[in-house]
């Protein structure tokens, strides 16, 4: 591989970390001369050295508190936890991998309420009636004729604030809830059950990509109901302003005193990220009994085609993390790690600069890949220009639905111009 072939190659580097990142350049140009693949390499140069940094980060953090126990959350944590158990001494902690969504963990405390708040089943500002059933723990297809005599259809969106502010779905909520409360209950007896498979101790460790801590805030709520008091410290790439307050929560692109807004610094390519910890497996749903022992019951995956094929975003994300894992390797048997002390800044580096500053190539290989989040959008799929300005509000229907913006400004126009700083002014303006 050519030097001119390195994803990025002029980039701003934190003045203490610039020796650093030459030694790095160096390191994965020399290591990648016989690598054709786009995404293997990709995954080589920007995602690798961002989990390498964050398991250096979490081993570091878990020596000083002194926890041994750690619990990385289903999907995301599966590559997190690879990660992990490339690292020298990972054998000192005793590393699980454990089965959990915010569905499966929100859906069997809603019983002890007597209405459910926005914070504990709306996941998204805009959600479909068909989503926010399921999120409650409910058939939608079941409650279609009921969902008529509010004027509502399954595919009736409500916005987030409805939930407590509009009469008429509330009514609908209050006409539910009996439902709701016996699923709830049914779900709790289940969920107990399966983590009581676990021999937790007294402080625990859970690991995930972020961004709000919601799933290590419904797990605490449900330990809490069980009588296990055990203290839960999360550990996360970073954390959102809008992150629950009162929990033990530290993001690694924000360092360990949490103070700065990680996850809005990425907030132009959150998507992108989210992709790159893709597994092909479902969410879970809930928890069934098998032979006596609380299984997980996994929705089917989205990036699974009709013929049982993984879709191409599962194939490329799986070069990707095969390229990030291979990076590890070769970084620690090089005895690179030795003498590395670089920023997260940094470690996030090129693939920030990838993403804020994308090249048309850099669009081919992500722009068009799928993305669900409750509804399938893209990454930064973009219409034809004079489609937009014949109907500018499909123009800002797929900006917002899109999960890669600075990428869907990039692919739109095609030509050279500060996006990023666009991209800034659109955030302001619209806050």
């Amino acid at each position: 591989m050519k030097k001119k072939d390195f994803f990025v190659s002029e980039i701003q580097i934190e003045r203490a970390d610039r020796i650093f990142y030459k030694k790095f350049r160096k390191f994965c140009i020399a290591n990648l001369s016989w690598q054709n693949d786009i995404y293997y390499r990709f995954g080589y140069e920007t995602f690798g050295i961002i989990l390498y940094g964050f398991c250096e980060w979490l081993i570091e953090d878990l020596k000083k508190q002194g926890i041994s126990q750690i619990l990385f959350f289903s999907r995301d944590g599966y590559i997190m936890k690879e990660a992990f158990e490339r690292m020298p001494n990972h054998e000192r902690f005793d590393a699980q991998y454990i089965y959990v969504s915010r569905r499966s963990l929100r859906v069997p405390l809603l019983w002890k309420k007597n209405r459910a708040s926005i914070d504990e089943i709306c996941p998204t500002r805009y959600i479909s009636l068909a989503d926010l059933l399921v999120s409650l723990g409910l058939e939608p297809i079941e409650y279609a004729k009921l969902a008529e005599k509010y004027h509502y259809t399954l595919q009736t969106v409500v916005k987030d604030s409805d939930i407590e502010k509009n009469e008429l779905l509330i009514n609908f909520l209050d006409e539910i809830w009996g439902d709701v409360t016996a699923n709830s209950k049914e779900e709790y007896e289940k969920l107990k059950l399966y983590l009581e498979r676990f021999d937790l101790a007294e402080r625990i460790a859970v690991v995930d990509i972020g961004w709000r801590g919601s799933m290590q805030y419904f797990l605490g709520k449900m330990l809490e109901s069980m009588g296990r008091r055990g203290h839960l410290r999360g550990y996360y790439i970073t954390l959102s302003s809008s992150m629950k307050k009162g929990l033990d929560m530290h993001g690694y692109l924000q360092g360990v005193d949490g103070n700065s807004k990680g996850c809005d610094l990425l907030r132009g390519y959150v998507g992108l990220i989210e992709t790159l910890f893709l597994k092909p497996d479902g969410s879970v749903r809930n928890y069934k009994i098998e032979n006596g022992e609380a299984v997980p019951e996994l929705f089917t995956c989205e990036y699974i085609e009709k013929d049982g094929s993984y879709s191409k975003e599962i194939r490329a994300v799986q070069n990707v993390q095969k390229g990030a894992l291979q990076f590890i390797e070769d970084y620690i048997s090089d005895g690179m790690d030795k003498n590395d002390n670089f920023s997260p800044k940094t470690a996030f580096a090129n693939l920030s600069h990838f993403s804020n500053h994308p090249t048309l190539k850099n669009l081919e290989m992500f722009a068009d890949f799928k993305f669900y989040n409750g509804t399938t959008t893209y990454l930064a799929k973009a219409g034809r220009l004079r489609q937009y300005v014949l109907h500018p509000g499909k123009l800002k229907e797929d900006f917002y639905g899109c999960r890669w913006r600075i990428g869907f400004m990039k692919n739109l126009f095609k030509i050279p111009f500060p996006y990023y700083w666009l991209f800034q002014l659109l955030m302001k303006m619209t806050l």
